[in-house]
């Protein structure tokens, strides 16, 4: 198995796909602790629209090249946190 770092941030509901927020005050991420940050086979950042579209994704390996169906894995896993980003951002907004 491959240890992978996802920063999976969805962008705020106003935000549209031509636009990703820029100011790191306007995207949630999931932090990463340094030692886990530091023993990362992968780094991969993930933003996704309130639809689950795809605005940014940015990856590389920090070790070795990792295969598309390992690749296919991290980009379901960031899809499912950015849901529950989304999820906890609506809940604590009330909306």
């Amino acid at each position: 198995s491959s240890d992978a770092q996802i920063e999976a941030s969805p962008a705020p509901a106003d935000a549209g796909a031509s636009e990703p927020p820029t100011d790191s005050s306007e995207r949630a991420a999931r932090v990463v602790e340094k030692e886990e940050d530091s023993a990362a086979e992968v780094d991969l950042n993930v933003v996704s629209a309130s639809d689950g579209n795809l605005i940014e994704v940015q990856g590389a390996a920090e070790k070795k090249p990792f295969s598309q169906e390992q690749l296919n894995t991290m980009l379901g896993m960031a899809n499912q946190a950015c849901e529950s980003i989304r999820d906890l951002q609506k809940k604590s907004l009330g909306i």
